[in-house]
C-alpha cells in the first residue's frame, strides 16, 4: 500500500492510501516529461515502482507551498 500523508507545523493533517496497483499503472502510463517533472520535485515514481514490485520499503518526503504556508509530504510504501 502507498501511503501519501501531509503535515503542517510538524503535525499530521492529512493520509491518503492507494493500492500498489495505482503506482504500477501510474509508472507505466506517464510520459517520460512528467517522470522528469516529479523527479525533479523529489518524485521518483519509478523508484517507488520498482520498490513496490520488489517488496522493498520506500520512503521519500517533499516540501510543497500552498498559499503562504510550507507543507511536508511523506511518501512512503510498505
Amino acid at each position: 500500500m502507498l501511503k501519501i500523508e501531509k503535515f503542517v507545523e510538524g503535525e499530521r493533517r492529512s493520509t491518503f492510501k492507494a493500492p500498489h496497483l495505482l503506482v504500477s499503472f501510474a509508472n507505466r502510463l506517464l510520459p517520460e516529461s512528467a517522470h522528469a517533472d516529479l523527479k525533479a520535485q523529489g518524485i521518483d515514481l519509478r523508484e517507488i515502482a520498482a520498490a513496490s514490485k520488489n517488496g522493498r520499503p520506500f520512503s521519500t518526503s517533499v516540501w510543497v507551498r500552498e498559499g503562504r504556508i510550507d507543507k511536508r509530504v511523506v511518501i512512503s510504501s510498505t
